[in-house]
């Protein structure tokens, strides 16, 4: 399997796992959507590990961001607001919940784009050292 056939298979895994949170959303079932959304994650972490494909560090931790905040929605849309006769109320434990969540998500986004930046810098260190290793 090629490395183009395997970002097609992680984009086609993504897709699949944001339609199912989408039409969870639509009936009412977060949790059902956030699940469906985790396994895709997973999944696409999985198969491009597998592949071990260089240069994706930007495109993990770009997807990181995205999926983050829409799980950090769904925790709260699932268990931060309570329906009463009154009105809705939200709950500030879930609140904090689902914003831990979405930080820790951007934090492995911006480890994974700090990476990308380092790798970059390490094939520039490593030309340099050839150039002085290599006999006048």
């Amino acid at each position: 399997m090629t490395s183009k056939s395997r970002l097609i298979i992680g984009c086609i895994i993504l897709g699949l796992g944001l339609a199912g949170f989408v039409i969870a959303a639509f009936v009412g079932s977060f949790n059902s959507g956030l699940i469906s959304l985790l396994t895709s994650l997973i999944l696409w972490l999985i198969v491009l590990n597998i592949g071990a494909i260089d240069g994706l560090s930007v495109a993990i931790g770009g997807v990181l961001f995205i999926f983050g905040v829409i799980i950090s929605i769904g925790v709260f849309l699932s268990m931060g607001i309570q329906v009463t006769f009154l009105g809705s109320q939200v709950k500030i434990e879930v609140v904090a919940i689902s914003l831990s969540i979405l930080f820790f998500f951007i934090l492995a986004g911006y480890v994974f784009i700090f990476f990308s930046n380092i790798e970059k810098e390490i094939k520039v260190l490593g030309r340099e050292i050839k150039k002085l290793n290599t006999p006048r």
